[in-house]
């Protein structure tokens, strides 16, 4: 079916924190609900959020702005669309998984641009909220979301040009404040909440079957929740206390490890996390009445106020591309429109100093982090492209594997290393005449 596009261009540049680039998306009416981001393949943003139309949840239509290096483009997407999540595949085409109004119901459906015109496919004829779409290795769209008629946590995907339906979770009021993501195996990872307890739960795909279980028992969550995975797999989440009002970090390493990261007022709603490339996590939030923005730079947690200009920073996403730049979209509640900040000026500390774009000579980083259970990451920087090796020693000099061996341009470059054993080794990076070796400890 094919659905309307209507295309307007449009820049307004506003006042912002230092370090942040603040501009309106699209100021037209009651917008910037649900928003979603994503970056294309020239890391330029593109979002999805909500208009408001009329009084009820029925009235509500969805739009898709892209930035085209100077304004925004932004065309509709959909009528009576709300609850959306956005992924880009690798022809920049967006994909949205939607609630639409049809036949005086609230349906999921994949809409998606096939970069000439709009197309609106239903999932299923029942009530849905909550929702959240991956695009696996063949760009195929795996869709969740609530399915408020049978209050259980539903999955789907197309087998041919027809859509599966799952149930992943179903015992209780399942599947509040859906995130998913997927690795690279393909295997989805959801964290959501289970609405009669307000207890959040983490549910992964094991080849056919689901695990299912509870992050913290202890913790009432009943707002935004997001997840992201590591170089290993591993998830990380972002929640707000319910209790508290506080800002909570978890992360899944054989248990969750549970810290606070802000705790200094009503911190914490509508969080959306990301991952940069050394691992570490950043959180977008809201937080009395600020979009707000945290770190981890390795040692501790650092804290920013993005936008405070009025009531900002509902619905917001985060995404961060390949400089570890944070990219954000969010809700301006006061003017109710929807609003993109960006901080071009983001430097990751390593232990031995700032990593340039365009490194001046070879450098072998120490791994992060050690020591370790025997997950990490070694990162080295190369200043032309070049062949190289990577090895693993015992202390004996016996080598113990090949970590990477090839081809590698001009830049910094990470590589994961999983289920090393106990005990004291030595990693080497070789190339031509340059050699350097340093140590790092498994516990």
């Amino acid at each position: 079916m094919k659905l309307y596009s209507l295309i307007i261009m449009i820049c307004i540049p506003i006042a912002c924190q230092a370090g942040w680039e603040i501009s309106v998306v699209y100021p037209y009416g009651d917008v910037g609900k649900c928003t979603s981001i994503a970056l294309d393949s020239s890391e330029n943003p593109c979002m999805t959020y909500s208009i408001c139309t009329g009084p009820d949840m029925y009235d509500y239509d969805l739009r898709y702005s892209r930035w085209l290096g100077d304004t925004w483009d932004t065309m509709g997407a959909g009528s009576g669309a709300f609850w959306n999540s956005l992924a880009i595949d690798s022809s920049d085409n967006p994909h949205v998984s939607a609630t639409i109004f049809r036949h005086d119901d609230l349906n999921p459906a994949h809409n998606y641009f096939d970069g000439a015109e709009w197309h609106h496919d239903q999932i299923a004829s029942t009530e849905s909220e909550w929702h959240s779409i991956e695009l696996d290795d063949s760009e195929n769209p795996r869709v969740f979301y609530y399915d408020v008629d049978e209050t259980s946590l539903d999955y789907a995907h197309l087998e041919g040009v027809n859509w599966v339906i799952d149930t992943v979770d179903n015992g209780g009021d399942i599947g509040g404040s859906i995130s998913t993501a997927i690795d690279i195996s393909d295997n989805v990872h959801i964290i959501y909440v289970d609405n009669s307890s307000q207890q959040l739960k983490y549910a992964y795909q094991n080849g056919s079957s689901w695990v299912i279980s509870n992050v913290n028992t202890s913790i009432d969550v009943s707002s935004v929740t997001s997840i992201v995975l590591d170089s290993f797999g591993n998830p990380h989440i972002s929640f707000y206390d319910e209790d508290n009002s506080d800002l909570i970090y978890a992360y899944l390493d054989s248990s969750w490890q549970i810290e606070t990261v802000d705790s200094s007022g009503d911190k914490g709603e509508w969080s959306s996390i990301a991952l940069d490339s050394s691992d570490n996590p950043h959180i977008s939030y809201y937080g009395d009445g600020d979009l707000m923005y945290a770190y981890d730079n390795g040692s501790t947690w650092e804290i920013e106020i993005v936008d405070s200009d009025g009531d900002v920073g509902l619905w917001n996403s985060l995404v961060l591309d390949s400089s570890n730049n944070p990219h954000i979209s969010y809700r301006d509640n006061t003017d109710e429109n929807v609003k993109y900040a960006v901080n071009n000026s983001t430097d990751i500390d390593e232990e031995e100093g700032d990593i340039p774009d365009i490194p001046t000579g070879f450098v072998l980083f120490q791994s992060v982090p050690n020591p370790s259970c025997g997950n990490f990451i070694i990162k080295f920087a190369v200043p032309y492209k070049t062949d190289l090796e990577l090895q693993l020693f015992d202390v004996k000099g016996r080598k113990v594997d090949n970590l990477t061996a090839g081809s590698f341009n001009a830049g910094v470059h990470s590589i994961p290393v999983r289920d090393i054993g106990a005990g004291v080794y030595l990693y080497r990076l070789s190339s031509g005449e340059f050699v350097e070796t340093k140590v790092l400890v498994v516990y």
